[in-house]
């Protein structure tokens, strides 16, 4: 098992442009008077070895934008925590900075320095906290099937996971029914031109119904009326 440490937000100030781009590495003894304990244990071992395996595979050279739909559900069930414990930025610093620097710097091209750092309000900004809370907020129990269609659709899953009304299960899981890729191919309009519009109506419509009374039948229903409009808005 593994501790899970937080990194203070003193410690920010280490993280060299040099490190960004990969030509400093920090350990925990660079950072240690910035680590705090958390008590926080989990076991990592199948996370390392499913990122040793896309580093070293070469198999998402070219399409970097599908690891997600694979490494979420895995990031997701090995680091078990709750929402609480999982809202303390420091610990998905710790993970970026120390244990998978290279993940990120794999991953991203851009924007590094908000994959590794960022976090509070901004949850889907730290590459990896990002992933556990798209699986979090799309899984039914340990079915990570709705993780895979959302993360598979770079469209959907930026639409849904950077609104506010991705912070509610049934809502997170209607849209995903309603505007995976099998769905949205049934109609002539551009796939991402009906994920996008669909979103941006639904997050219009959610200012008048809230989103936190909604059961999935209701938000089903809500999001079908919604993606229904922009159809015949599209067409």
């Amino acid at each position: 098992m593994t501790e899970l440490l937080r990194l203070k937000e003193s410690g920010k100030a280490l993280v060299s442009e040099e490190f960004l781009e990969g030509e400093e590495d920090l350990n925990e003894s660079d950072l240690e008077p910035y680590l705090k304990k958390t008590g926080i244990e989990v076991d990592l071992s199948r996370l390392d070895e499913a990122i040793k395996e896309i580093l070293q595979s070469g198999e998402f050279d070219g399409r970097k934008s599908e690891i997600g739909a694979e490494l979420a559900p895995v990031i997701h069930r090995n680091i078990d925590i709750t929402r609480r414990k999982a809202a303390i930025d420091g610990i998905w610093h710790y993970l970026t900075l120390v244990r998978y620097p290279e993940f990120v710097r794999y991953r991203w091209s851009s924007k590094m320095r908000e994959k590794f750092l960022e976090g509070g309000e901004d949850i889907y900004s730290n590459a990896i906290h990002r992933l556990w809370w798209i699986a979090e907020i799309s899984r039914d129990g340990d079915d990570y099937g709705r993780t895979e269609s959302m993360l598979g659709q770079q469209e959907l899953a930026n639409d849904i996971a950077d609104r506010w009304f991705g912070r509610h299960k049934p809502v997170t899981h209607a849209c995903i029914d309603l505007l995976e890729k099998e769905e949205v191919e049934r109609f002539e309009p551009a796939n991402t031109d009906i994920i996008s519009d669909t979103t941006t109506q639904l997050r219009e419509n959610l200012t008048v119904v809230c989103a936190e009374s909604l059961d999935y039948e209701q938000a089903y229903s809500l999001v079908e009326e919604t993606r229904e409009g922009v159809l015949e808005e599209l067409r």
